[in-house]
């Protein structure tokens, strides 16, 4: 099988957001951060395959970190991994952990007993990116109950959900649970189609999610809520495909950015036509107060 390599960054926390939004945007590949053993110190937990390695975005990142931070501030450790060994390597990091009021994300292999109002949902990641943790997909999710709760005149249950990027499927799977009455889930990476495509069948919830690798931009169908938790660079990118799908009067729900990319977000959008209709910005669950990333919904 073939080997990945495990790259493990300590750096200063104030640095830690900057350089995973750099990683996933670099990989199309999700992170893990954790504490580090001093109280300012995050580690960057990511992983790349022997083929990226040899296209050089190992060296990208740390060219990336060299000219963020001062010198001499992160440690870089490489090991290899088995292929086999990936989905052992995120035990370690997922346990169940709740985002938002109601929503519950948890990996099969560990129990959890469920209050009266949560909405539980389990998630294999495999090689694909969102498991809750993250303060972007936290974000969505928290600002998604918004929108069920603050549309609730409205036939929120029989509308129709665009989930761009899905990874694991996790928000695509949220709004099946919330009600929507079709989602169409896609990306690019064809491990994130299996790994949503799987993680929808454990949740009972495929017969309203599609999965597939069709591009935004050849999509011939609108949608009323159009989900987008992917890096800035990719929204830039994907925003005339983003709104080329949305039905009149729908909304765009988008993360992934920093909080100081929004204004450029916003404005980006803004030219096409669409405001801003709430802005919010988190740290993620079991994270230590910072407040770097941002969620936009636009009407």
């Amino acid at each position: 099988m073939p080997d990945w390599e495990q790259i493990t960054i300590t750096l200063p926390e104030n640095f830690a957001d900057i350089v995973a939004e750099f990683i996933i945007s670099a990989s199309s590949r999700g992170v893990e951060l954790q504490d580090g053993k001093s109280e300012k110190e995050t580690v960057i937990t990511a992983w790349l395959s022997n083929q990226e390695m040899e296209q050089g975005i190992g060296a990208k990142i740390e060219k990336f970190i060299d000219r963020t931070m001062p010198a001499s501030r992160a440690r870089i450790e490489y090991s290899k991994i088995q292929d086999s060994d990936w989905s052992e390597k995120w035990k370690e990091f997922f346990r169940p952990v709740r985002a938002g009021r109601h929503f519950v994300i948890k990996p099969g292999w560990e129990p959890f007993e469920p209050g009266p109002d949560d909405i539980v949902i389990e998630i294999d990641p495999g090689q694909a990116f969102g498991v809750g943790t993250h303060a972007s997909t936290a974000l969505m999710l928290e600002n998604m109950e918004w929108f069920w709760e603050h549309n609730a005149n409205d036939d929120v249950f029989a509308m129709d959900v665009l989930d761009v990027g899905t990874g694991t499927g996790i928000l695509g799977i949220a709004a099946a649970r919330m009600g929507a009455g079709r989602v169409m889930a896609i990306d690019i990476d064809p491990e994130a189609v299996k790994t949503a495509a799987r993680n929808a069948r454990v949740n009972g919830v495929s017969d309203i999610i599609s999965v597939s690798a069709t591009p935004v931009e050849k999509i011939r169908r609108n949608f009323s809520l159009v989900l987008a938790n992917i890096d800035r660079n990719t929204l830039m990118t994907l925003a005339p495909g983003l709104i080329s799908v949305l039905k009149p009067g729908g909304t765009l729900m988008i993360s992934g950015i920093l909080t100081t990319q929004k204004e450029e977000i916003a404005d980006l959008f803004g030219r096409q036509g669409l405001s801003v209709m709430r802005s919010a910005s988190g740290s993620g669950a079991g994270d230590s107060g910072r407040e770097e990333w941002a969620c936009l919904v636009l009407k």
